[in-house]
């Protein structure tokens, strides 16, 4: 085996292993993050923002602060901004009527896109 192609070799195995660690390094950074931002879902717990809200809720943000402003939907703020309980705009879904169906399929988008 010649100098340079030995070198050549050396060099392939440098890269492969540092790739292998940065991607290594990526998806346990992602699972990480995944984790912090499934802390409490499964119990259905935790708070939503309008727009996590509006799409868990299949529907348009402003639908979700007029339905705050009426009073039909509990929400707290957070300094200018609402977080809306997720239990609580489950049993709102529920009691309007709105098919369990509809809010499990909202639930799977949600999810899947966080």
């Amino acid at each position: 085996m010649t100098a340079a192609s030995q070198l050549d070799e050396t060099l392939r195995a440098i890269v492969r292993d540092v790739v292998r660690d940065e991607i290594r390094a990526a998806f346990q950074e992602r699972s990480a993050v995944d984790a912090r931002r499934n802390v409490g879902q499964d119990a259905g717990t935790g708070y939503l923002s309008i727009a996590r809200a509006a799409s868990f809720a299949d529907v348009a943000p402003g639908t979700l602060r007029r339905w705050i402003r009426s009073g039909r939907l509990p929400a707290r703020r957070a300094g200018r901004v609402y977080r809306i309980e997720r239990a609580a705009l489950v049993a709102f879904l529920a009691s309007a009527g709105r098919a369990a169906d509809v809010a499990e399929r909202a639930r799977a988008i949600v999810e899947a896109g966080a």
